[in-house]
């Protein structure tokens, strides 16, 4: 949260300029959360290859595997294992992005064009 509202923050002057240019509060909450979302997005990429490595390599383990179930069990098939893993944790950080973007973002929205720009 500290560091969105560092961000929230040091933005004033954009804040204050798309409000005088008739944002209303709603789409600058909208316009932080979905910053938020495409930045989670954009760090996806270079870590699923990074993850990729590591199951390439055997680096991650599959407890309980043998040769008599390879195959049987959900977890041994590394790209379903790899898709599901990935998209319950792409939820989870999205859904502690929106909890850490509300509060900063609700704040700025509320912000006036004169109190924004007075910074500059």
């Amino acid at each position: 949260m500290g560091t969105f509202w560092y961000r929230v923050n040091s933005r004033r002057e954009e804040i204050g300029i798309r409000r005088a240019m008739g944002a209303t509060e709603e789409k600058i909450h909208y316009l932080f959360m979905a910053e938020g979302i495409f930045i989670l997005t954009l760090i996806l990429i270079p870590a699923v290859l990074i993850e990729m490595q590591f199951v390439y390599a055997d680096l991650i383990p599959t407890m309980g595997f043998s040769e008599d179930t390879k195959g049987l069990y959900l977890s041994d098939r590394w790209s379903v294992r790899l898709l599901i893993t990935n998209s319950l944790t792409w939820m989870l950080l999205a859904a502690v992005m929106m909890l850490s973007i509300w509060y900063p973002a609700r704040r700025a929205g509320k912000i006036t064009p004169i109190d924004a720009l007075r910074d500059e």
